[in-house]
């Protein structure tokens, strides 16, 4: 499959973890693995993504940081951050050419969305309950920003599990 992901609209893709002792995922629409997300490190938080042949890292570039940036897999610097405001439960991902999307994390941990700038929803989100993690992802309308930037969706499943993590710990 390319990478045109607005052939999808209206359709649910999923976000699944391989084995429940590892932090490898698969995202799948029906049995075709579009991509796959691993965990950098222990020591390196954040995930490399492969996705329609290209590869990107999603990190925090620094510990007390609040930006999460996004660059091309062996490239020095980041080409989109997301920026939230302290407390905030949503943030705007900052896209090349001046472009934004919006990620609202939602109040209920398990539904959140990707928006555009007009705030019409373009991806919803919902995390099911079992054993190993398993995320819905609806793709509610086409976009030409998540055909161009399809890395995007996990982005946003990224921080949501990073939301989660802190709030248990905390």
């Amino acid at each position: 499959m390319t990478g045109n992901l607005s052939r999808l609209a209206g359709s649910t893709l999923n976000i699944v973890q391989l084995s429940i002792w590892k932090s490898n995922y698969e995202l799948r629409y029906n049995d075709e693995i579009l991509g796959t997300i691993t965990r950098r490190s222990i020591f390196v938080p954040g995930v490399i993504l492969k996705l329609f042949n290209k590869e990107w890292e999603i990190y925090r570039p620094g510990f007390w940081s609040l930006e999460t940036a996004v660059k091309e897999k062996g490239r020095e610097n980041p080409f989109a951050t997301f920026k939230r405001k302290f407390f905030s439960r949503e943030g705007m991902v900052y896209l090349p050419k001046g472009k934004r999307l919006k990620i609202k994390l939602g109040v209920f941990r398990g539904k959140y969305g990707i928006y555009d700038q007009s705030g019409k929803c373009l991806v919803i989100f919902k995390d099911k309950i079992s054993f190993k993690s398993n995320t819905e992802v609806t793709i509610e309308e086409p976009s030409e920003l998540l055909d161009e930037y399809p890395w995007v969706i996990i982005l946003a499943w990224h921080l949501a599990r990073q939301k989660k993590r802190s709030g248990a710990a905390g």
